[in-house]
């Protein structure tokens, strides 16, 4: 919704597929661009570009903060974060 420019990497070659067929079919392609690979290697090409990041791996994406957070724009952005959480920690994560 009025994004200039996406970024995604995604380590699910079929995932991948799927995502570049969904581009041009919604004819966004242009505004994207695919990083096929560990994340760990595929996003400090990233680094200081983003206003958001979505981490989407399950059932923790905790270990990804720190290079999601340098993938940030310098003056910040917002992190997405999901993760699996017992209802036992509900409580903890609303807080």
């Amino acid at each position: 919704a009025g994004a200039n420019q996406g970024y995604c990497c995604e380590w699910n070659p079929d995932s991948v597929q799927a995502l570049k067929r969904n581009l041009e079919a919604n004819g966004v392609a242009h505004k994207c661009q695919v990083f096929l690979g560990d994340n760990r290697e595929t996003s400090p090409k990233l680094s200081g570009v983003a206003d958001r990041v979505l981490l989407g791996l399950l059932p923790s994406s905790e270990a990804a903060w720190p290079l999601a957070v340098s993938c940030l724009k310098p003056e910040g952005g917002m992190l997405h974060v999901h993760e699996n959480v017992g209802e036992a920690e509900m409580s903890a994560w609303t807080k």
